[in-house]
């Protein structure tokens, strides 16, 4: 008999908020349809019997984060948020209006945007955290070494803030295009200035927008796009990559634009981000809530394969 299919989530009964740990994932472009981040952290909370759910949240582009914020932390039990396009840069700007004090790692620092707020009850604040490009490098390792190579970006939003900052930890030329050419400028300056104090990277922009991208593209080692709507580059330009060249998106699923361009090239996916992001907050989680490393381990290591 075919196995029927595990519902991504299910309450049974209210009586379980007054217990449970909430939480979720909040976006603006429907992250219930797409998102996999409940397949990641319900999961997670079984295998650790932690009696904790994970929803999917919409909010329209329009609505005010700040007063869904305001709204999520009056929820009891609430833990974990996850906070996507297109709020992240408006989380960050939100953080000194919350009713608790905010700690943001260096990561929410360097590039002014929030992925995670987490709610420390016993230390009475929130821990703003951005692993977009922890977990995109943590993808991107398993795979490429990054050191010493061309790797050109496309987008300039908080993504590519991110998955930059990371970047300009190991000794690489990172180059930035972007469909408006002053946002590549204006996140390849703030880079700069976040990497002053790191002699070893070289950094260029392409101070173009998109129509610079077939120049750069013959001497590009790895190419990331973190662009959330549409592709700048095509299968025409896809070939004009060196034969060894590895490529790499933010984006899964029916959304993914590059795994038909690969062609036989390396290629990492949004799942492969996604999972090491996932994987940096949960470190966070767990040790909020009690949990070993070991148990925590065995966790991620029995999920991992899927993604």
């Amino acid at each position: 008999m075919p196995v029927k299919p595990e519902p991504r989530w299910r309450v049974d009964s209210l009586d379980l908020f007054e217990t449970w740990r909430i939480n979720g994932i909040v976006g603006g472009r429907r992250p219930s349809v797409y998102s996999e981040s409940p397949d990641l952290w319900n999961p997670y909370f079984r295998r650790l019997k932690i009696e904790g759910v994970f929803f999917a949240f919409d909010l329209a582009p329009e609505r005010s984060l700040l007063s869904f914020l305001h709204c999520w932390l009056r929820i009891p039990g609430v833990l974990d948020l996850t906070v996507t396009d297109p709020f992240k840069q408006e989380a960050y700007h939100a953080l000194r209006s919350l009713p608790f004090p905010v700690i943001p790692s260096d990561q929410v620092e360097r590039t002014q945007t929030v992925n995670h707020l987490i709610l420390d009850e016993e230390g009475g604040c929130l821990l703003a955290l951005n692993t977009d490009g922890l977990g995109m490098v943590r993808a991107l390792r398993g795979r490429v070494q990054l050191e010493g190579k061309r790797i050109l970006l496309l987008g300039a939003g908080g993504a590519a803030a991110s998955i930059g900052a990371e970047l300009l930890r190991c000794p690489c030329t990172l180059r930035i295009v972007n469909r408006t050419a002053s946002r590549a400028r204006a996140l390849a300056e703030s880079l700069r200035r976040s990497a002053s104090c790191a002699g070893d990277v070289r950094l260029e922009v392409a101070s173009s927008g998109f129509e610079k991208i077939e120049e750069l593209l013959p001497s590009t080692d790895v190419l990331i796009n973190t662009v959330a709507t549409g592709c700048p580059i095509g299968a025409v330009q896809a070939a004009r990559l060196p034969a060894g060249a590895a490529l790499a998106e933010s984006k899964y699923g029916d959304k993914a634009d590059l795994a038909g361009l690969a062609s036989g090239r390396i290629y990492v996916d949004g799942r492969a981000m996604l999972f090491g992001q996932f994987v940096e907050a949960a470190e966070v989680v767990r040790s909020l809530l009690g949990v070993s490393a070991d148990a925590h381990l065995r966790a991620v290591r029995s999920m991992e394969g899927r993604h």
